[in-house]
Formats: C-alpha cells, sequence, structure tokens
C-alpha cells in the first residue's frame, strides 16, 4: 500500500516480496484547484487508470523567506541557469520531490507522474505497463522515460516497444506533466535535489548533475490540457523582475553554446535527431 506522507526527508527502502502492481500513478494537484481535480479524475476514470494517488502540490507564493531559504540553493540554481527560480517554479519542484519520497514508501517499481493538466492518450496506459517497458524500468541504474513531449530525441539506438511506440535519447526536453520513474532515480533525486539544485523538468540539467539516464516515448503519450494555459509557474514566471548577474548569466550561455556545438559535430551526424514539436 502507498503510504501518503507530507515529509520532505527521504524514505528508507522498505520492499520485500510483494504481490503489488509494478507501478503506481501519482497526481499533483493544488488543494484549492478544485476544477481541476474534477477534470483530471474524470478523465483518469474514462482510461481505467488503477490506482490513483493524489497528492497536494506546493504553492510557491505561499511559502515565507525561511522555508524558500531552506529548501532552495540559490547559488547552485544561478551558477547553471543563470538567475533564481521564481516562487512557482521552486513549488513545483517541492511537489515532485514529495511525490519521489511517497513513492519511495511504496513497494512499487516504478511511477508514473502526472500534473493535473495532463492528457494521457488512449494508449498511454497500455505503454506504461507493457513488458518491454517494465524490463527496462526495473533496474538498479536510475532512470526516467517522458511519455511528454521532447524537444530533440537521438534517432538511432531506441528501445522498440509495443506497436509503434519506441524509447528515445532524450537531448533536449522540459515540461514535468507525465513521467516515469523508476526506484534507483527517484532516490538519487530525494536525497541529491535537496534543497533544490536544479529545477524538476530540466531534464538534460538533471541528468549530467545526477547521473540519472532520462528517455522519453515517441510518439509521446501525454499531453496537455488547455487549463495548462494557466499554470502557476509560467504565470510567475513571465512576471518576474529579478536581475541576472553578469557571471551566472556568462556561465548559463557558455554552457548552451556548448551544447550546441556538441550537438552539431557529434550528436546530429552521428544518430540523427527527432523532436515532437513539429519541426
Amino acid at each position: 500500500m502507498t503510504h501518503r506522507t507530507e515529509s520532505g526527508r527521504i524514505a528508507p527502502d522498505t520492499r520485500a516480496h510483494h504481490n503489488e502492481p509494478a507501478f503506481a500513478v501519482y497526481v499533483i494537484n493544488l488543494p484549492e484547484a478544485t476544477v481541476r481535480r474534477q477534470r483530471i479524475e474524470e478523465h483518469l476514470d474514462s482510461l481505467r487508470v488503477p490506482g490513483v494517488n493524489f497528492v497536494s502540490g506546493v504553492k510557491g507564493t505561499a511559502l515565507n523567506s525561511q522555508e524558500l531559504a531552506d529548501s532552495c540553493d540559490d547559488k547552485a540554481i544561478r551558477s547553471y541557469l543563470g538567475r533564481s527560480l521564481v516562487r512557482g517554479e521552486i513549488g513545483g519542484t517541492l511537489a515532485h520531490h514529495k511525490v519521489y519520497n511517497l513513492f519511495l514508501e511504496s513497494e512499487n517499481d516504478y511511477a508514473l507522474i502526472i500534473e493535473d493538466d495532463a492528457l494521457l492518450s488512449d494508449s498511454a496506459l497500455r505503454v506504461a505497463e507493457c513488458g518491454r517497458l517494465r524490463e527496462w524500468m526495473v533496474d538498479d541504474r536510475a532512470r526516467i522515460v517522458l511519455m511528454s513531449k521532447a524537444s530533440q530525441f537521438l534517432q538511432r539506438m531506441s528501445i522498440p516497444l509495443t506497436g509503434k511506440y519506441r524509447i528515445v535519447k532524450v537531448r533536449n526536453a522540459w515540461f514535468g506533466h507525465g513521467y516515469l520513474i523508476n526506484r534507483a532515480a527517484a532516490k538519487k533525486l530525494a536525497i541529491g535535489n535537496w534543497p533544490i539544485r536544479r529545477m524538476m523538468d530540466h531534464w538534460i540539467e538533471i541528468e549530467a548533475l545526477f547521473g540519472v539516464d532520462v528517455r522519453a516515448i515517441d510518439p509521446y503519450c501525454i499531453g496537455l490540457h488547455e487549463s495548462a494555459n494557466q499554470s502557476q509557474i509560467e504565470d510567475v514566471r513571465h512576471n518576474s523582475t529579478q536581475e541576472f548577474s553578469r557571471l551566472d548569466f556568462a556561465r548559463f550561455l557558455a554552457r548552451k553554446i556548448l551544447r550546441r556545438v556538441t550537438n552539431a559535430v557529434f550528436y546530429g551526424p552521428i544518430f540523427g535527431f527527432g523532436n515532437h514539436d513539429g519541426k
């Protein structure tokens, strides 16, 4: 059984020989977002998604200065992003961190984490529970598989799953409204990203810093509902007036240029690129 706790601390690995299903489903939803909760509940019921666990989101704008200081390593964030995280970004990352700990207290092998603005395709559940994907996720190596769009992935060396679906290696991707995570990856992020050093959906940065193998499903099978236009993260980000230090911004720009050069001279010619953006 999945134990619900609001603890921000790492949970022990209590798995034994068990009969629980291979993966659990967690939905992040702010308590006051009742319309969103009703929408996602009806959506998941229509797809017959079993064993859904709702987890209260964290409203970043409600955090006080001490809570922000305790939960976020601003120096580490500025050194890679060129700026501090806005409150909505911090709240979103804390909510996913909470889910990782809840998942680790369960006995499931991997988890499907979605946000309340997710829109699952009719085949999403079938892909998430197919044998080939389960075999790949149940592993001591830290693995995350995005079921949402990837802005850039490698065309070659993919892993076939079921029907037209395959696992591809991600080179660039954002958003955290629908992904699979195994126990090894959840443990790395629950420990290594506390206090927050990377935003939860900066997937390539997470892979580089924490040693988590980030892949994606192609074609993607979790999109966004129109309610995503009212994201607390985007609202606060767009209204941010924070200043950028020259040094932090220079580091950010250098990393971005190096990544583009690496893609152009190595990954692109050897593996070829694909994307889910229609480009």
